[in-house]
């Protein structure tokens, strides 16, 4: 079975869940291809056009990268494979299929959630409805998406089918020990939707009453000045924002972590509590739906609107310091191909 991916994500993000989603997906389908001239992506070995002196084309660079991509992945609808899996929201490609099937895959609901968190809303819900109502199938990556979809569209929930997610991450063999004690937090920071604000302050006062504790977080790039005033002035100096660029360096950042903290007011599922997991690093988490889904009784739950709450369930992660080593290990990249591999076969029926 031939499956062609488009370059939507793989533009878009350097790193990111959906992108490495994809990336583990096109590794496990030999007959599979990805249509892209240009990408940054950190997932994927692929031969790709390099844009000269592209980092200072600015948004007008995205856009003509945007364009160059777009025109190779319509040139490719027209080619021979079986089945379509754009990697985002964009319908650019619903005039090129010629009716041949696609299998959309729906990570979130935040944006119809809450639209008022993003500047681009409008445009995204817009778009994701259009594509969702003319998929031929559709996956959920956890039962709390499909059940946000199906609250939002009307649609046959026989469409939907649910699949994890999973990880790459492997605890680091000998890990050095650290010589700071510190609570972790992994990814963006930007979005409203991700609770740092909550976060920040909720910590802020755990290191005021510990100088020896930090807060570490990995990834999200440097922090703006906005983000350093989150926190309490007098404890800015135990704040720390770290790169990571292997999964070698990700994993000992869990391991040496007192506890990894998950604020997200809405996620679709939540990778970094399978890393954390996996590196059995305990978890203090948002209470949400797909964060029970996911960690069960491994996670400490907090309400991100209560600070209280927020330092309390990080105490409890740290103190009691749960193993999810096992339940992260019933979530596998394979099982998600051999369930995806199903859903593409329901289409050619």
């Amino acid at each position: 079975m031939k499956v062609l991916f488009d370059h939507q994500i793989f533009q878009a993000q350097k790193y990111g869940g959906i992108s490495q989603y994809f990336s583990e997906l096109h590794k496990r389908l030999p007959d599979s291809d990805i249509a892209i001239s240009y990408s940054r992506n950190g997932y994927i070995d692929y031969p790709v056009t390099e844009l000269p002196k592209q980092k200072y084309l600015g948004m007008a660079g995205f856009y003509l990268i945007d364009y160059i991509n777009q025109q190779n992945t319509t040139r490719r609808l027209s080619e021979d494979f079986n089945i379509f899996h754009p990697t985002y929201y964009n319908p650019y490609f619903l005039k090129h299929l010629h009716d041949k099937p696609y299998v959309f895959t729906v990570f979130d609901m935040a944006h119809e959630k809450y639209p008022e968190m993003f500047g681009d809303a409008a445009t995204v819900i817009r778009n994701k409805k259009l594509v969702v109502e003319n998929a031929t199938r559709i996956i959920a990556i956890s039962q709390s998406t499909k059940d946000d979809m199906l609250q939002e569209y009307e649609i046959d929930t026989n469409k939907i089918t649910v699949i994890y997610l999973a990880t790459s991450l492997t605890p680091s063999l000998n890990p050095a020990p650290s010589d700071n004690r510190y609570i972790l937090y992994v990814g963006s920071r930007d979005a409203r939707y991700k609770g740092f604000y909550e976060f920040a302050k909720a910590t802020g006062r755990l290191l005021r009453e510990d100088r020896n504790l930090h807060v570490v977080c990995a990834g999200g790039g440097a922090f703006t000045n906005e983000e350093i005033a989150m926190f309490y002035p007098d404890v800015q100096s135990q704040v720390h924002q770290v790169p990571y660029d292997t999964n070698d360096r990700l994993a000992r950042l869990y391991q040496q972590a007192d506890v990894f903290v998950f604020p997200s007011i809405i996620e679709g599922f939540g990778i970094p509590q399978l890393e954390a997991m996996a590196c059995e690093c305990p978890i203090a988490c948002n209470n949400i739906p797909v964060f029970r889904e996911i960690a069960g009784n491994v996670a400490e739950y907090f309400d991100v609107s209560d600070i209280d709450s927020i330092r309390n369930a990080i105490n409890r992660a740290t103190a009691i310091r749960r193993s999810g080593k096992r339940r992260a290990e019933c979530f596998s990249w394979d099982k998600m191909a051999e369930q995806t591999m199903k859903v593409y076969e329901s289409c050619l029926q």
